[in-house]
């Protein structure tokens, strides 16, 4: 539902909001690095490079701890299972 309340403010044309530039937003906005996020969720800076890019998947148990430890609605990750 988040994601779908910003893509529907979206102009024709703009880029679309998905998890991964909402997270990648979210880092930035916050002064964060890859490196912080890793920290947080226990793996290297380099695999959250590859799993915020789409080369690979994120653990449930890693988003889990993304939306607690940065005060996230879990609708961002999850909003296909949450009606």
């Amino acid at each position: 539902m988040a994601l779908e309340k910003l893509n529907a403010k979206a102009s024709k044309g703009a880029r679309k909001y998905t998890a991964h530039t909402t997270l990648k937003r979210m880092l930035k906005y916050r002064g964060l690095t890859y490196k912080d996020l890793g920290d947080a969720v226990g793996c290297s800076e380099a695999t959250i490079r590859m799993k915020i890019n789409g080369y690979s998947d994120f653990f449930v148990e890693e988003l889990c701890t993304i939306c607690k430890r940065f005060d996230l609605p879990t609708e961002i990750f999850f909003a296909d299972f949450v009606s």
